[in-house]
C-alpha cells in the first residue's frame, strides 16, 4: 500500500512540475501581456513606433509652468511663508553664523536677511540670495562679523522676500535670542 501511495504521489508531483514548467515556458515566450482590456507589447519598436517617439521628444507637455500660474495672481499680494532658524554658531572664524530655510515654497530669486537687534534697539543686518532646495528654499548660512556685535543678548530675525513670497521668524520667540559672550 505504501509503495502504491508513494508512486501516486511521485506521479502527481511530476505532472504538476511538468505542467508548471510548460506554463512558465509559454509565458516567457509571450511578449504581449494583457492588463484589463489593454495589451502591452514588449517587442522592440518598429520603424513607425520609433518615428512617433522621435517626433514627441521635442514637444512640451501641456502643463502650465509655475511662473505662468504665479503671474496670474494679483502682483501686489505676496504669499505668506514660514521662515525657520535651524542653527547658529558664534565661534565660526570670527563670525556669528545663522542657518535657516523658508518652509512651504521652493523658488529662486528670493533674498534672506538676518537682522540682529540688541536691547537698546541697535540693529545689524546681513542679506544673501536664497536657493531652491528639494522641498524648501534654503537661506544657507548668513554671517555677521563678531566685531560688529557687543556681548549680550540679541534678537535674531531671519526674513525672506521674493517677487511672490514674504515671511520672517518671530523675533519674540525665545529660541531666536542669541547670547554673544
Amino acid at each position: 500500500m505504501r509503495k502504491k501511495t508513494a508512486s501516486i504521489l511521485l506521479i502527481t508531483i511530476a505532472i504538476v512540475l511538468l505542467g508548471g514548467g510548460t506554463y512558465l515556458y509559454a509565458q516567457s515566450r509571450n511578449t504581449h501581456h494583457s492588463v484589463g482590456d489593454q495589451t502591452i507589447n514588449y517587442d522592440k519598436p518598429d520603424s513607425t513606433e520609433q518615428s512617433a517617439a522621435e517626433s514627441n521628444k521635442n514637444k512640451s507637455p501641456d502643463i502650465p509652468s509655475t511662473s505662468t500660474t504665479q503671474a496670474t495672481k494679483d502682483s501686489s499680494a505676496k504669499s505668506k511663508v514660514s521662515v525657520v532658524i535651524t542653527t547658529y554658531n558664534d565661534h565660526d572664524n570670527g563670525n556669528l553664523t545663522v542657518n535657516g530655510y523658508v518652509d512651504g515654497v521652493v523658488e529662486s530669486g528670493g533674498t534672506c536677511t538676518l537682522t540682529l537687534k540688541d536691547s537698546a534697539g541697535r540693529t545689524v543686518s546681513s542679506s544673501r540670495p536664497a536657493q531652491p532646495d528639494a522641498t524648501t528654499t534654503t537661506c544657507g548660512q548668513s554671517a555677521i562679523s563678531l566685531s560688529k556685535l557687543h556681548a549680550g543678548t540679541w534678537q535674531a530675525t531671519l526674513s525672506y522676500s521674493s517677487a511672490t513670497s514674504v515671511g520672517a521668524t518671530d523675533p519674540s520667540d525665545p529660541r531666536n535670542q542669541i547670547e554673544i559672550n
